[in-house]
């Protein structure tokens, strides 16, 4: 996109004598290459954000997923701790 803009502005202005006829293409070739440019940065702002946010999403499904099973991980070694100890009652 930053090429492009600076091609067009390159374009517009290429020609000394096109430009002596029409002295208003060099304002236009810096104005479309201003306005290329900040297309170009809020494209890529968004291009993040939109593939940004699936990542964060998955990431806190699997965050969730993992701490529900560290907890039940933890549950059970608690459990086992009991047995070994002889606190707890296998017969229940």
């Amino acid at each position: 996109m930053w090429a492009l803009s600076y091609a067009v502005t390159a374009y517009l202005g290429w020609c000394d004598r096109l430009v002596a006829r029409r002295p208003g293409l060099w304002i236009i070739g810096i104005v479309a290459a201003f306005v290329l440019s900040w297309v170009n940065i809020w494209l890529s702002l968004s291009v993040w954000f939109l593939g940004s946010v699936p990542v964060y999403c998955a990431e806190r499904r699997l965050n969730k997923r993992f701490k529900a099973k560290y907890e039940r991980y933890e549950a059970v070694r608690a459990t086992q701790k009991l047995i070994a100890r002889g606190e707890r009652d296998l017969s229940k």
